[in-house]
């Protein structure tokens, strides 16, 4: 069996938690990805239901559909450990994570600031900037070298 240490980072984070954070930032950059995930682990559960719960497809997707909106009629419903881990996972992964980073993109998507500089522009400026920066040394120095008034 392989060892299975995880470095650990110095604010206290091990690589595990990095590999989730940075996971879950990707995933939720793309709402698209997020839909095709929620949908897998609909089918994956809903597949694991029917095997673990011993039920025939169509009530295995109905009863996956129930559980991962949250509804639960209560017609359908796993009545072995395995069948209830199933569903445990289906309603963290759902309720807990996919649905908000769901939301989230979308909501960030909406929530767009077109008034902010692109990259480009924020680049120019800083050359801008700077060119200022360097003229102003230059009239400073000037200045300083120009002799004072006689008195």
């Amino acid at each position: 069996m392989p060892n299975r240490e995880f470095r650990v980072t110095r604010d206290g984070a091990t690589a595990l938690d990095d590999w989730v954070e940075a996971s879950l930032v990707w995933l939720a950059g793309h709402i698209g990805r997020i839909a095709i995930a929620m949908v897998l682990v609909w089918l994956a559960c809903s597949g694991a239901y029917m095997v673990a719960e011993h039920t025939g497809p169509v009530q295995a997707l109905w009863w996956g559909l129930v559980t991962a909106s949250t509804t639960g009629y209560g017609d359908t419903y796993p009545e072995s450990t395995v069948g209830r881990g199933i569903a445990a996972f289906l309603m963290v992964s759902m309720v807990w994570v996919l649905l908000p980073l769901w939301t989230a993109s979308i909501a960030s998507r909406l929530i767009v600031n077109h008034d902010a500089f692109t990259h480009e522009e924020q680049e120019r400026l800083q050359s801008r900037l700077d060119e200022v920066l360097t003229e102003v040394r230059e009239l400073r120095r000037e200045r300083a070298d120009e002799p004072g008034p006689a008195s």
